[in-house]
């Protein structure tokens, strides 16, 4: 994969995390950013200017620089949160239980929230939670996902 063809893969992932057909990016832009435009980008058929590219960043409301790394940055959830289902954590015997769990209490301490078995944490905070366990995050979600935490 090119690195062009990686920046449309990402525009049109965010995109589709944001919950937007190319005609609702074209919509809500005020026609800014036309659909035919914008799907020829994401398929590398035309390239995005720096200036457009920074521009769409902006509308998106994730860093440019999301659209210039090689890597993704956090898996599949730029920009949004991640749930965690803290009671099928307790449930699990894992061997990131004890670390998770103290790192969601801590959380949760820190929030005054006490209340309903579930906490929400930043997308990027994947990265951290990652490192505590010694793994990268790609491989945490998987693992996570597997073991039935994340919602």
């Amino acid at each position: 994969m090119t690195f062009a063809d990686d920046v449309g893969l990402k525009l049109r992932n965010i995109r589709k995390q944001k919950g937007l057909s190319l005609k609702d990016v074209e919509k809500k832009s005020k026609g800014k950013y036309k659909a035919s435009t914008l799907g020829a980008y994401e398929r590398n058929e035309r390239n995005v200017s720096i200036t457009h590219l920074h521009e769409l960043a902006t509308f998106y409301d994730v860093p440019v620089d999301y659209f210039l790394t090689q890597k993704e940055r956090t898996t599949a959830y730029p920009g949004q949160k991640v749930t965690f289902d803290l009671k099928k954590l307790k449930e699990i015997n894992s061997i990131e239980k004890k670390m998770l769990l103290s790192y969601f209490n801590y959380i949760r301490n820190q929030r005054g929230d006490y209340g309903n078995g579930v906490i929400s944490v930043r997308a990027d905070d994947l990265t951290y939670i990652a490192a505590l366990l010694r793994t990268n995050p790609e491989t945490m979600v998987t693992r996570l996902e597997k073991l039935g935490v994340m919602q």
